[in-house]
Formats: structure tokens, sequence, C-alpha cells
């Protein structure tokens, strides 16, 4: 770790930010600064491969973390402490919530205390599973009266007071490995992040998420989900479902071994089944001695075509259901590693009915080592700085109805791990 000694003259470390994004396969650490109009600036990356069967799984998350902590602090010069940690996958539920409460206690006028209570009050309404953590509380607009859509109905009058909030739940068990292979590497979880609201951060537009967009995030393990309506979170789903799986498929479709498919699917990849591809082979390496052959393209694009279409497929049916097709005026927003295959965006304009779809990365950063971490690949990682700067703000610290409440459900979470890890 870097001392306070290295640390690069001139950079305030109350203005150090940086997130954690933690993979199947690989870790990434992402060191920001702000600057004084709270822009993010990349100051350091530090990207660590995380081996496959390992016989202790923690252990080896520690060792990968710790070095790409080192990795990221030689780069800034930065000392790490404190980390905004991704978190994803079917081990998240999204539940809705809606509270009412009258504003004769308090004069008939609507007060922050007012917007605050009523949003905890909706937040203690739900009958979560003793097993699950809340990690976000997400208020949508609020209701005075019968009047709705009010973003903020502070310093109105009415009767009553209403609001729909979001609770994002996570398995207990989840958040607890992840808090120690956190602080197995030395340092302290300040935030867990649903990863696609960190995605939204840096890859979608503002005018985006008021229109309604869906942000899709096809990563190793799972594929994960956000939508946005009026600038607020409307929903989130994830499905254990995702590039791992194409990766089996071509590794069982063409006869060789994982590692070697994952370099085919790379390298070759595509969900475009074109004509183009008739006369183009690919080299497969055998498996256990066996000799390697050639393989036509187009059967490699169609094992891959398969498998993204039965994936985005999931996605499609689940927002159908819920009642969002069709009211997605911005259409849907593909990020995450596996959006990388070619023809995916063509794949997916066909599975949503032609709905406008582009493929989101991360906006440019205003400084520093920008041009390495704008990849799909990067969009949780640079997406958490940015989330940061949104509700972290070191001095001018912008407050949002959302910011108190998700900073309170952070520092339960927080006391909670405090008091638990002694009897773990």
């Amino acid at each position: 770790m870097a001392t306070d000694e290295q640390n690069i003259a001139g950079i305030d470390p109350n203005r150090i930010i940086v997130g954690l994004d933690i993979g199947s396969s690989k870790i990434g650490v992402f060191i920001g600064e702000l600057d004084d109009n709270n822009k993010v600036c990349i100051r350091g990356l530090g990207i660590n491969q995380l081996k496959k069967g390992d016989a202790n799984e923690l252990e080896a998350t520690i060792t990968a973390l710790t070095k790409a902590v080192d990795d990221a602090e030689k780069l800034s010069g930065v000392d790490v402490k404190e980390v905004y940690v991704g978190i994803a996958g079917s081990n998240i539920r999204s539940v809705a919530s809606q509270a009412t409460i009258p504003l004769r206690e308090y004069g008939g006028v609507v007060t922050k205390d007012v917007m605050k209570r009523v949003v905890e009050q909706a937040s203690q309404l739900v009958q979560r599973p003793v097993d699950m953590d809340i990690i976000h509380v997400l208020p949508g607009d609020y209701i005075l009266d019968e009047r709705e859509g009010i973003k903020n109905p502070q310093g109105m009058e009415g009767n009553s007071l209403s609001v729909e909030v979001q609770l994002v739940l996570a398995q207990k068990g989840i958040v607890r490995n992840i808090q120690k292979a956190v602080e197995g590497a030395g340092l302290t979880v300040k935030c867990l992040v649903l990863e696609p609201l960190a995605d939204a951060c840096c890859v979608l537009e503002n005018e985006e998420k008021e229109l309604g967009v869906a942000i899709i995030d096809i990563g190793a393990t799972s594929t994960d989900v956000a939508v946005f309506k009026d600038d607020k979170v409307a929903y989130t789903v994830s499905f254990d479902i995702a590039g791992n799986a194409i990766t089996s498929d071509i590794a069982f479709g063409l006869t060789t071994p994982i590692d070697r498919a994952e370099e085919i699917k790379k390298e070759h990849g595509t969900c475009r089944r074109s004509n183009l591809l008739e006369d183009m082979t690919v080299l497969v390496p055998g498996i256990g001695g066996r000799p390697g052959k050639n393989c036509e393209r187009k059967h490699l694009a169609y094992i891959i075509y398969c498998r993204m279409e039965e994936i985005l497929k999931k996605v499609h049916d689940d927002l159908e259901q819920k009642g969002f097709k069709g009211n997605l005026g911005a259409g849907i927003v593909i990020t995450g590693g596996t959006s990388q295959l070619e023809g995916t965006q063509e794949l997916a304009e066909k599975v949503f009915d032609n709905t406008p779809v582009r493929l989101g990365a991360p906006q440019k950063p205003d400084a520093g080592i920008s041009d390495m971490v704008r990849l799909p690949t990067h969009s949780t990682g640079v997406g958490l700085l940015y989330y940061a700067a949104l509700n972290d703000q070191p001095k001018e610290r912008r407050e949002t109805r959302t910011t108190k409440v998700v900073d309170s459900v952070s520092s339960k979470l927080s006391r909670l791990w405090s008091a638990l890890k002694n009897y773990i």
C-alpha cells in the first residue's frame, strides 16, 4: 500500500474516491479524484485476474484484490482506504413499497423531516426475508393529496403526503463475503452499489433517464437490468445467465477447453449470422491431447447467436411482463463486457421489436487515464466513481432526497457488520 508520503503533491485525500468491481474472473480497482466542480478525474487503475478453481476462493479474492489495489496505488500515488463496491446477481431483489402520512401533525406543511419520515415508513412496511439486507432505498415522486408527480414538495401545504420507494435487497451472506474480502485486503466498504445503478451514472444521458430507458449490463456471470423513468429508478432485476454461458456453449459445441473457448469468443465471436462467414474458418485447439481442427465461423456465430438471443429474450419478456414495453422512450442501452460481441446491437434491436438500442461505455472523464477506461467492460468500475461523486461529494455535498436515506442505510449496514463479524 502507498504511504501518505507517496501521495501526489496537490491531491486532497478528502477528494479521493475509489470504485471496486469484483467480477467472476477479474477484479478492477478505479481511483478517482473530484475537482472543484465535482467532476471525476481518473488517477489510477488496477486490474487483476481471478484464478478459477482455487481451494480457498475467499483467500484467492483477497490476494487478487490486494494486487489490484497495489497496482492502482502505484499508478496514482494515492493510498486507498475506503471503496465503493459494486454488487449484482440473482441474490439481488427489488421490492416496491408505498406509504402515506397525514400532515396535520406538521401544521399541514411539508418539511424535510416529513419527507424523510414518509420514505422511512415506506421502507419499514416491507416484510423482507430475514436473510436479506437493504442496500438502497430509492424514492420515486411524491404525491401531495391528489397531486402526483411532485419531485420536491418541500414547503408545500396539504393534508397528506405519499411516496413510493424501490428497495434493493441483497442476501446477507453475499454482503458478508464482500465485507470479508475487502477487509482482508486492509480496506473498508464505504458503500455497496447495485451495479446497473453505477453503470447508469457514467453510461446514460440525463435525457434518457427522464424519457424512460432500460440499461442492460451483460457481464460474465449475470445480466443486470435497471429501468429509469422520469429520472427515477423504476425497476431492477438480475438473471444468472451471461457471457460465461456463451463460453461454455462454445467449449461444448466445438470440443475445446473453457479457457480456449473464451479466447475464441473474444477474438472471433459474433452474433451476426451472415453469408460473409461462409468461407471463414477458426482454428479450434483440441482437448485432452487431441489435435486441433478448423471450424466454420458461421457455426461459431450460430452458437453465440442462440445463447445471446436467449439472454436478451429473458430481459425482453421480463420487461414486457412488468409493463415497461412501449414505455421506454429512449429505448435500450447495453453495456458490460459481453456487449462487445460483434452484432449485439443488431440482435437486440430484433429481440426488442425495433426499439432503439445503443451500446454504452463510460463517458470520457475530464482528465487522467481516460482512454484506458472507455470500454463497456469498465462501465461498473467507472460508474462507481460517478456514483460516489453524486452521493458523497466531500465539500460542496449535493443533497438529494435519496442521499440521506442511502447514507443512513449504508451506515446501518456498516454498524451491523461490525456487530456480526465478531461471531463469524
